[in-house]
């Protein structure tokens, strides 16, 4: 079996470093280079020859992690993609997947589960991370299916969207045409959903899952 080509691409240089270790011990991986922010992954991969596995954090201090994948993507459409994230939220994972990643796992993940993850995907396969799936599926253990499970019904997820474009819930329920009540009470039921604490919070999810762009 020939090497597995991996760039990372991380802002905090501890998780590079970390990541690093693990595969240089490991006879199937090449670590062949980081970059710590989006701008530097897109221009800088680019200098190191084929690569067959990105590792990808979402949450970039210059850009959007998602961008940078669709960016990559354009450059290297050969390559896998594995994200290695803080974020257990399914419309997170699932936007993910629809973008063409092949990999989800966690920065609390082990050693061992990220190994597993990247020769899965290298092969083609899908891998989510274990402990993703103990906690968002209810015991369901096939991929494809936890990613075509709905998280929010489709009135909640316009109703998050507006909130998170900063309409109030009088406006809201005149584009919907339900009562602000009703508003009031899909917002809750979102905010318990996804684990958020306020709108400030929302509006960040917004921009992570593609919900909000700025041009």
């Amino acid at each position: 079996m020939k090497k597995i080509r991996i760039y990372m691409v991380d802002d905090h240089k501890m998780i590079v470093d970390g990541v690093s270790q693990i595969l240089e011990k490991n006879s199937n991986f090449e670590f062949i280079g980081f970059a710590l922010n989006g701008k530097d992954a897109i221009n800088n991969s680019k200098l190191v020859g084929h690569i067959d596995v990105f590792i990808i954090d979402i949450n970039l201090p210059d850009m959007d992690g998602f961008v940078v994948i669709n960016s990559l993507k354009y450059n290297f459409p050969d390559s896998k993609f594995l994200i290695l994230s803080m974020h257990n939220n399914k419309n997170i994972i699932k936007n993910a997947f629809n973008l063409g990643v092949l990999g989800y796992v966690l920065k609390n993940s082990g050693e061992e589960e990220l190994v597993s993850a990247i020769l899965n995907i290298y092969e083609g396969k899908k891998y989510i991370s274990k402990e993703v799936m103990q906690s968002l599926v209810g015991g369901i253990t096939d991929i494809d299916d936890i990613l075509e499970q709905p998280l929010l019904t489709e009135r909640e997820t316009s109703v998050a969207k507006l909130t998170a474009q900063g309409m109030t819930s009088n406006e809201i329920a005149d584009i919907l045409f339900i009562s602000p009540r009703t508003v009031e009470t899909h917002r809750r039921n979102v905010m318990h959903k996804l684990n958020l604490k306020n709108t400030a919070e929302l509006i960040k999810y917004a921009v992570q899952i593609g919900w909000i762009t700025f041009d």
